[in-house]
């Protein structure tokens, strides 16, 4: 069944599953901002 008929898409990211793979290998960590979580949090 196709993607439109179920309402299910497993690719998530563009390209093949290897190039993701092998970008996805070595994240760049200046891509990314670390805070600090607030006291006191409810889930």
């Amino acid at each position: 069944m196709t993607a439109h008929r179920t309402g299910v898409d497993r690719t998530v990211w563009p390209g093949f599953t290897g190039q993701y793979w092998q970008r996805t290998r070595t994240p760049d960590c200046t891509e990314y901002e670390l805070l600090q979580a607030k006291e006191n949090v409810s889930i």
